[in-house]
């Protein structure tokens, strides 16, 4: 299991380094690279929330009922998505939770990514 905490002061550390590149800050090839690990393995995290929680939004029809929209449309709006991602990301989540519960959760625990 991860610490959230530390994994987000972390990423925020990364993010900071990232969007600057100051050439008066030292910012070595060694670190970038760490860096990059470093978001690749927050995305994994989030990628297995987020299939996580889609699926149960979806099968449960919350967002139907809160805001009268389907998953992939709420998605679309809310994230700003294509259509055809959403759609995708909905699909993923849901076959994940139906028919393969074991790659959810290691996605969720940072061990795959949904790219896989």
């Amino acid at each position: 299991m991860f610490d959230v905490q530390e994994l987000a002061a972390e990423m925020a550390e990364v993010m900071g380094r990232a969007r600057s590149l100051d050439p008066e800050i030292a910012y070595s090839n060694q670190q970038k690279l760490a860096d990059v690990r470093t978001l690749e393995l927050v995305r994994r995290h989030v990628d297995g929330a987020e299939m996580t929680l889609l699926a149960d939004l979806d099968v449960n029809g919350t967002t139907d009922m809160i805001t009268g929209h389907r998953t992939a449309n709420w998605l679309t709006k809310v994230a700003e998505l294509s259509p055809a991602a959403a759609r995708s990301r909905v699909k993923l989540g849901r076959r994940l939770a139906a028919e393969l519960p074991a790659v959810l959760v290691a996605m969720g625990e940072g061990r795959i990514c949904a790219d896989r």
